[in-house]
C-alpha cells in the first residue's frame, strides 16, 4: 500500500507545483487572458494561495520520501484536495455564472450536432468536398437561429 501511496503523493505534488506556480503568476494578466482564465482579485490573494499550494507540494514530496510521514500527510493532502474541490464547485455554481466566449459558444453549438448530421440533414456537400457559398450562408443563419433560441 505504501509504494502506491508514495506514487500518488509524487503525482499530487507535481500537480500542486503546477497550480501553485500558476497562482504565483496571478499579476501576469496577459498569461491569464491567453489561457482564458478568470483573473484572481486581488492578485495578492492568488499569490498567497500559490505559496500555500507550493508548501503542500513540498510536504507531499517530502512525505513520499520519508516513510514515517506518508500516511498522515496523505490524509491531510487528500482532505485539502476534496475541500478545495467543494469550494470550487460552490464558487462556480452558486457565486458565478459560467459564460462562454464567442468562439466557445460557436464550438458548443457546433458540437451539439455531429458533422455527419450536418452534412446529411441540413447541408449538402459539393463535389469538391467543401461547402459552397450558399451552404455557408445557410450554416451561419442556422447558427444565428440557434443563438437566438439559447
Amino acid at each position: 500500500m505504501k509504494p502506491l501511496l508514495r506514487v500518488v503523493l509524487v503525482i499530487d505534488a507535481l500537480l500542486l507545483v503546477a497550480f501553485g506556480l500558476l497562482f504565483l503568476l496571478t499579476p501576469w494578466t496577459s498569461l491569464y487572458n491567453a489561457l482564458q482564465l478568470t483573473q484572481v482579485e486581488p492578485a495578492l490573494a492568488g499569490q498567497g494561495f500559490g505559496i500555500a499550494l507550493l508548501g503542500l507540494a513540498w510536504l507531499a514530496l517530502h512525505a513520499s520520501i520519508d516513510g514515517a510521514m506518508t500516511r498522515a500527510v496523505a490524509r491531510t493532502v487528500g482532505h485539502v484536495n476534496w475541500l478545495t474541490g467543494v469550494l470550487m464547485l460552490v464558487w462556480l455554481i452558486a457565486l458565478r455564472s459560467p459564460s462562454l466566449s464567442a468562439s466557445g459558444t460557436n464550438f458548443a453549438l457546433w458540437y451539439t450536432r455531429s458533422p455527419t448530421q450536418l452534412t446529411k440533414k441540413r447541408w449538402k456537400k459539393s463535389s469538391e468536398k467543401r461547402f459552397d457559398c450558399s451552404t455557408k450562408r445557410e450554416m451561419v443563419s442556422y447558427l444565428d437561429q440557434l443563438l437566438k433560441v439559447c
